[in-house]
């Protein structure tokens, strides 16, 4: 589905303001558009790291707030071990995520996924890592 949202953002943004907008279908026979299955040449690379993703809590915006807020106010030793936890997660995120092509049709690509990938989980794990 992504892809072809993306599609159709490349092929009208130049018919954006102007008086030519044609059918969808006249513009993709104009560009014979072909369905790449692995769209930008990504070819998963041998066998897959394992996925690191850790599980998002069911927590209410309340409680997400709750570990947001108290991840920002670690001071000292205690905030370096824990922002050092998440960026090392986030670079587990996108060497998996590059490794097996799963950004090919997000617009943004893995470091879209890597942005929203840090949840109130890895908070959690990260303060949990570093009493």
């Amino acid at each position: 589905m992504h892809k072809y949202l993306a599609l159709l953002f490349v092929l009208l943004l130049p018919n954006l303001g102007s008086a030519d907008v044609r059918p969808l279908a006249e513009l993709l026979a104009e560009k014979r558009v072909e369905f790449d299955s692995t769209p930008g040449g990504c070819e998963p690379s041998g066998t897959p790291p394992l996925d690191p993703s850790l599980p998002e809590f069911k927590s209410s915006e309340h409680q997400e707030r709750a570990f947001t807020d108290h991840f920002n106010s670690l001071e000292g030793e205690r905030e370096i071990c824990a922002r050092t936890f998440v960026e090392q997660y986030r670079a587990a995120v996108l060497d998996y995520c590059e490794a097996t092509c799963l950004g090919a049709y997000v617009a943004g690509g893995c470091e879209h996924i890597v942005i929203y990938s840090v949840h109130d989980g890895v908070l959690y794990n990260a303060l949990k890592a570093c009493p």
